[in-house]
């Protein structure tokens, strides 16, 4: 495992399919690109999580999301208007996202990154965003708070500070109710 604040290296490790934890807006996370299974799988593994709990993914941004989920009028001007927020959004997902990710669901939890930073780890491609955690434990707010286990199952560690240090608030758009604040 490599310690970095190299932006360009960790990019270099997703785009030859590895894993790594990284710090987001809200706590660290650990990701792969979405169209890698055996990183998508080995990150179902490293936290201990069933594959019936699905994933979230981050975004470049709205427009680059419309290729991956789909959006009415309503759930667009919502996401716009919130943009700057720490949600998940649930939306309705299209055949670009493998249902490993979903559970087999028709809908993925999407974060739209507003960091400008971290922008460069999904401008080619939308990554895995989870908690860097062990299912159940408590989320990691700083690189300290990782788990050695999972330090020593990522390929990389992107270091850096979380802006909010509490997980996102998750919103179905479904229907427009807030699943976990």
């Amino acid at each position: 495992m490599a310690i970095t604040n190299d932006l360009n290296l960790a990019v270099k490790f997703l785009d030859e399919g590895k894993v790594i934890c990284y710090p987001t807006d809200t706590v660290y996370g650990i990701g792969c690109r979405i169209n890698f299974p055996e990183g998508i799988k080995r990150i179902f593994e490293i936290k201990r999580r069933e594959f019936a709990k699905p994933l979230s993914i981050a975004i470049y941004n709205l427009n680059k999301a419309k290729e991956f989920v789909k959006l009415n009028d309503k759930t667009e001007k919502f996401i716009k208007e919130n943009l700057d927020k720490p949600y998940t959004f649930i939306v309705p997902k299209t055949d670009k996202i493998s249902d490993i990710i979903t559970a087999n669901k028709d809908v993925v939890g999407i974060r739209i990154i507003s960091d400008e930073r971290l922008k460069a780890l999904t401008e080619k491609y939308p990554i895995i965003t989870t908690s860097a955690n062990i299912s159940n434990e408590q989320p990691a707010k700083n690189f300290e708070e990782i788990d050695e286990e999972i330090k020593n199952a990522v390929d990389l560690i992107l270091t850096g500070e979380c802006k909010y240090n509490v997980p996102s608030t998750i919103i179905d758009l479904r229907n427009f109710k807030i699943i976990r604040e």
